[in-house]
């Protein structure tokens, strides 16, 4: 039964919890009678289960929350309480994840209700959970922004709809079909509709002033078309144009009029109410309506009164309010009207959604040209409505050049406002598209000075297209054509060379002048003289050249073909030139061919006789390369094309050998000399056609160095020793560093030293010069000049705990390292490492870079910053002294770089107690001494005995009671040790019982001695 829900089988009200018994009853039996018919109806027994098991549950509850006598029992309250927590708990939970998703903490009353529905508790209990996770509750009235439009606005749209189907009696009146509002209407009765958009920017008094005129002059006309426009002038100046605030209001009014508008609310009427109460239905259609008001509030006021919801409005479950953005369009979504102004910001674009009024400060969209709050009209908007009225009327009369200038214009006047110039510049294009060709192909022939041929396109132009205006291009072909007539008829008896003269000159601006092109056409130019080729190897090109011709107007057409055959006309071949130079170069050539050139002398269209050269090209053989390979050279090359092979000779002390008349690819020297210059000659053989011109090498063999390895030495004050494994002698090396060369130097030197700049690494490479080539080093070396950080020898310290346990006696160093103030920059790191040394070592152990242990050893550098002190905790063993090694860690280029080590040596402070006894006799006295220390002892201390005769207790013993009885001086010991017994044998002539005291003198500052006395002795001799 636990899966089942009382409350939810019966529907009764948990929050707050149903007193009235009769109607818990009625609610039991209904339910239960409701289940009983389904059982008779199903034959699944999963589903008859699940039946039974809520009948079950039915008739538990009801024995429990029903008495006999028919009263309400505590159980009911108890199971309320029950169902209630449960369903708290649930909303809580939603809402703390609701929470997390919200940088506003707003929950409108539309949610409320929603949850109500969901949760069924109550209106009191949702609210309470919401603010207890600090949420606010807004109240949203969806009537509150319903518009208020002015009155008789729907007569006024119906007359105007009426108005537009009528027609002017006058033949020559303004077109009625564009009046679709009282703007268009005043425009209309001012005789200027194309100006409509200029009468939305005049003030209200103007409109208001120019319909009561009409009024008044026109109130006794009894014509339909007349008594319709007094009506509605009467109507705009009565209701509408009155005050501002009816203005602003049919604005509105137009708004909800707009035809998109209009389709929606025929959708939304057609719609049963479960859609219309759908958020994803509402929500759609408030973003619509919100595209055309650009404000969400009274969009959601006209929803809910077109959608018939006054009794029980649709209210949004998320606080939003959406800004319509005028320069891209799209909407954006914000929680209140107050952090839309806040933000003032469009989502998608990034423009603004409100300026402030220079009249009244106000905040007002930026696409009002007129402020909404005072009335005041902004001037770059009133220029932006001329400028598009005017390029409308251009565009109707076919004028595109005027109109695509005003629409320039109103763009410059009013960046922002998009919504009509882009379906203006649509229509223009469109415009412009259909007389784009013909207008192209007419401005490509005046341009080519081709004006005979324009001036018969552009009557077939006119012809098709009598709407554009083409003044400018008639005027220009008319003045060209007239011009070059005259010219031709003045030169009918001028001599021949004149004439061609002045026909040249009309060619120059008319191109295809007819009567100009017969006469030079009658009248060629004479042959070109002194034409000579060239193969030229190093541009890989036959040069071409002749003598520049003293005929007026002439340029050149030279031909070029394969073989011996010369070209009989400029068809006859390959064009390789046509105009006025005087020579060219070939580059589309192949070795081992012959090519004939033919020049023409060319003057418009008129050709010479030809005349020509022939010319060979053999190619110089190509990539000519050696390589040394021990004591052999071998040299290699590439053919050219069509060659049958190489001729190969050398050079060598003043003689010269062939190896080959027919060499392919390459061929080796063998046994040559080092030091000793070889130079090597080789020449394409083309057979018949000819040998080529010779290809030279030379090259002085070296000794040959097949690897080697190079080494680095520390660097000291930037200066760094490398060298290198080459054993053989005037070997030529190159120090690179980062690449480059910074020093030269020979094999047989050894080692050099380089200059490294401090703070930076550097990787270091050598290249030997071997064999002809340079071959690099096996290895590179990595070094680095950072600066490490320095050791605070007297800040650091050493302290040293003795443990004693039933093994034996430990001792625990601790030593606190500090560093010195000056740390280089960029240190990201350190790594400490503390040595001791051990049984037979005779150097120093200092730790190196290979020593380091990973993480173990490193401290980052803010960790130090924060202690300032590096502590490292060891057991002590019999070592005298810590070899203290640092290394500082830069962070490079993402990488991190170790420094040199900083090294400190820091000695074991010595802690030794002195155990003694004086002793007189009859045999002499003695003094006897026990030394134990934490550490070996590399010495024995000075010590003086003094007596104090008169009893006096001794600080030292310089104290002027001191009586000096003994001195024993220092003694150094080979071997160190960790316990001293001595005893010593004293001469002095005091009596026993006389008090005497023990110092050590010359004490180090890492030595400390506890002078005692040994057992059984009370400091008296």
């Amino acid at each position: 039964m636990a899966e089942y829900d009382f409350f939810d089988i019966t529907g009764l009200s948990f929050d707050p919890a149903e007193k009235a018994a009769k109607k818990i009853k009625a609610a039991i039996e209904k339910a239960e009678k409701s289940l009983g018919g389904m059982l008779g109806s199903i034959s699944q027994q999963a589903q008859r289960d699940e039946i039974n098991g809520k009948l079950d549950l039915l008739r538990k509850v009801k024995a429990e929350v029903l008495s006999n006598d028919g009263k309400v029992l505590p159980k009911f309250a108890e199971l309320a309480d029950e169902r209630k927590t449960t369903s708290r708990k649930r909303l809580e939970s939603a809402i703390r994840l609701e929470k997390l998703s919200k940088s506003e903490l707003v929950v409108t009353n539309g949610k409320i209700k929603a949850q109500k529905k969901n949760t069924r508790l109550s209106k009191e209990s949702i609210e309470d959970a919401y603010r207890s996770y600090g949420f606010t509750i807004l109240n949203i009235d969806p009537f509150a922004a319903m518009p208020k439009f002015p009155t008789n606005s729907e007569k006024i749209y119906s007359e105007l709809a009426i108005l537009r189907e009528s027609r002017d009696p006058n033949p020559n009146g303004a077109d009625l079909t564009k009046v679709y509002d009282l703007y268009s209407f005043a425009a209309y009765l001012s005789g200027e509709p194309e100006n409509a958009a200029e009468y939305k920017d005049m003030s209200t008094r103007d409109i208001s002033n120019l319909f009561d005129e009409y009024s008044k002059k026109n109130s006794m006309r009894n014509d339909p078309l007349g008594k319709l426009c007094v009506s509605i002038a009467t109507a705009g100046k009565t209701n509408v144009f009155n005050n501002e605030t009816n203005r602003k209001a049919y604005e509105q009014f137009l708004l909800y009029k707009s035809p998109e508008l209009t389709e929606l609310f025929s959708i939304m009427k057609d719609s049963v109410q479960s859609d219309l109460r759908d958020f994803g239905f509402a929500d759609i259609c408030i973003k619509k309506i919100t595209d055309v008001f650009g404000d969400s509030d009274v969009a959601l006021a006209i929803y809910n009164s077109e959608a018939g919801l006054r009794d029980d409005p649709y209210v949004p479950e998320k606080a939003s309010f959406s800004v319509k953005c005028v320069n891209c369009q799209n909407v954006s979504e914000f929680v209140s009207i107050k952090e839309a102004k806040k933000v003032n910001k469009c989502r998608h674009c990034g423009k603004e959604f409100y300026k402030k009024c220079s009249h009244c400060g106000k905040d007002i969209l930026v696409s009002l040209n007129r402020c909404p709050e005072c009335g005041f009209v902004f001037a770059n908007v009133a220029l932006f409505s001329k400028y598009i009225s005017l390029a409308e009327k251009a565009l109707k009369q076919g004028k595109l050049n005027e109109a695509r200038e005003q629409l320039i214009r109103a763009k410059i006047a009013e960046p922002n406002e998009q919504s009509q110039t882009v379906s203006l510049e649509k229509k223009l294009e469109s415009e412009e598209a259909k007389i784009a060709e013909p207008i192209k192909k007419l401005r490509v022939l005046i341009t080519s000075k081709r004006y005979e041929a324009a001036e018969s396109f552009l009557a077939e132009i006119v012809r098709k297209y009598p709407q554009i205006d083409l003044m400018d291009q008639k005027k220009e072909i008319k003045n060209v054509l007239s011009g070059c007539r005259s010219r031709f008829e003045a030169c009918e008896t001028m001599p021949l060379s004149d004439k061609i003269n002045i026909c040249l000159e009309i060619l120059d601006i008319c191109e295809d002048f007819r009567p100009a092109k017969e006469i030079l056409d009658r009248n060629p130019p004479v042959v070109v003289r002194g034409i000579k080729a060239l193969f030229d190897d190093d541009k890989k090109a036959v040069v071409i050249r002749w003598d520049k011709s003293t005929e007026p107007g002439v340029s050149y057409v030279l031909v070029k073909k394969n073989g011996s055959a010369v070209a009989i006309g400029i068809n006859d071949g390959t064009v390789l030139m046509k105009g006025g130079d005087t020579s060219f170069n070939d580059r589309s050539i192949s070795a081992g061919n012959e090519y004939t050139y033919t020049l023409f002398a060319y003057r418009k269209g008129s050709i010479s006789k030809p005349i020509f050269v022939r010319t060979r090209v053999l190619s110089r053989i190509l990539d000519l390369r050696n390589q040394q390979k021990d004591n052999s050279l071998i040299v290699s090359w590439r053919l050219p094309e069509n060659s049958r092979g190489a001729i190969v000779k050398y050079q060598h002390k003043g003689k010269e050998y062939t190896i080959s008349d027919n060499v392919y690819q390459s061929i080796e020297i063998k046994n040559i000399e080092y030091g000793n210059p070889y130079t090597i000659c080789v020449s394409a053989d083309y057979g018949d056609l000819g040998i080529s011109d010779i290809e030279k090498i030379t090259v002085t063999p070296t000794p040959v160095v097949n690897s080697f390895y190079i080494t680095g030495g520390q660097v000291k004050d930037n200066h760094c020793p490398i060298g290198w494994s080459i054993t053989e002698k005037n070997v030529d090396l190159q120090i690179m560093v980062d690449g480059k060369v910074v020093q030269n130097t020979r094999s047989e030197l050894k080692t050099c030293i380089i200059n490294l700049p401090p703070d930076n690494h550097y990787k270091v490479r050598v290249k030997a010069f071997s064999g002809g080539q340079w071959i690099p080093s096996e290895n590179e070396l990595i070094i680095n000049t950072y600066k490490p950080v320095q050791i605070d020898e007297n800040g650091t310290t050493i302290s040293e705990n003795t443990r004693s346990t039933a093994k034996g006696t430990s001792h625990q160093i601790e030593i606190k390292v500090k560093l010195e103030d000056n740390v280089p920059r960029n240190i990201v790191a350190l790594y400490c490492i503390v040595r001791t040394k051990e049984p037979g070592m005779t150097k120093a152990p200092w730790a190196t870079e290979n020593d380091i242990n990973g993480n173990s050893d490193r401290i980052d550098y803010d960790t130090y910053l924060q202690w300032h002190e590096i502590t490292k905790q060891l057991t002590a063993h019999d070592e005298d002294a810590y070899y203290v090694t640092i290394f500082s860690v830069y962070r490079v280029e993402g990488r991190d770089i170790i420094s040199a080590p900083c090294k400190k040596k820091f000695n074991r402070p010595l802690d030794a107690n002195i155990y003694w006894k004086a002793i007189k006799s009859l045999f002499g006295s003695r003094l006897t001494i026990d030394i134990e220390s934490n550490r070996p002892m590399g010495k024995r201390p000075e010590m003086v005995l003094c007596a104090s005769p008169g009893g006096k207790h001794l600080l030292s013993d310089e104290d002027s009671s001191a009586v000096e009885l003994a001195r024993i001086s220092e003694e150094v010991y080979d071997r160190p040790k960790l316990k001293i017994t001595e005893s010593f044998g004293l001469s002095f002539s005091e009596k026993k019982k006389t008090k005497v005291f023990l110092f050590v003198k010359n004490i180090s500052n890492n030595e400390t001695y506890s002078v005692r006395w040994a057992a059984g002795y009370d400091g008296k001799l």
